[in-house]
């Protein structure tokens, strides 16, 4: 027979509660929805940078769509965070792979901006960096070439992992969730006794009128 008490797993990563950087990460995808296309637009210029039509060029298409990619980011993850029970803001979070490529994401896009060339109606005025720092144009193009490559992969990857993020509860809801099979278990184990303990009642309840009738032809002979 089953014992009625089993000793539940121990907790595993999927039932641990979402950690700090998770939520951190959670609520910088609000601000980022208009801070990333505005750091875009003029980023370099706040560090005393070149300002040309690359930002204008910016402002009608790359910043739109940064802009629309983010909302969508952030909708998708409040959506799941909702979906899987949670009763408070307080524990909203997103997966541990998506958190680090947000910091990577937003790592790039920041240093993006120090190399990124600008120009006018005179030709190329250089970026931030060779401005600054001395750096070649050339170098500067091919760096600035190389982060916009990576923004790209980047924002690939986390629409990715947005899209595809199964949200788990805090430890307290996993728990709950891995205590359930053996409350349903032990629910059979108490069915199967009961079970058998009408069985033997019944049984002996024969065998007690099986014996009153022997008795009763005696009597009569």
């Amino acid at each position: 027979m089953k014992s009625k008490h089993q000793t539940p797993p121990p907790p595993t990563n999927t039932t641990q509660s979402p950690t700090i950087f998770q939520k951190v990460m959670f609520w910088t995808l609000l601000p980022s929805i208009l801070l990333i296309p505005l750091w875009l637009f003029a980023g370099r210029t706040l560090f005393g940078g070149p300002s040309g039509w690359i930002g204008i060029t910016y402002m009608f298409t790359i910043c739109p769509a940064l802009f629309l990619c983010h909302l969508l980011i952030f909708l998708v993850c409040l959506c799941k965070n909702r979906r899987c029970g949670k009763g408070c803001s307080a524990t909203y979070h997103v997966s541990y792979p998506l958190a680090m490529a947000l910091v990577v994401y937003d790592t790039t896009l920041f240093l993006q901006q120090f190399v990124m060339n600008d120009g006018g109606d005179t030709g190329p005025s250089g970026s931030w960096a060779s401005h600054h720092l001395g750096l070649s144009v050339a170098v500067s193009t091919k760096m600035d070439a190389l982060l916009t490559i990576c923004i790209f992969f980047l924002l690939f990857v986390i629409m990715f992992l947005t899209f595809t993020m199964e949200l788990e509860g805090d430890y307290g809801v996993g728990q709950e969730a891995l205590m359930a099979p053996l409350v349903t278990e032990e629910h059979k184990v108490d069915g199967e006794e009961d079970s058998v303990v009408k069985d033997s009642s019944s049984t002996l309840g024969v065998h007690s009128t099986e014996e009153n009738v022997s008795q009763v032809e005696i009597c009569f002979v």
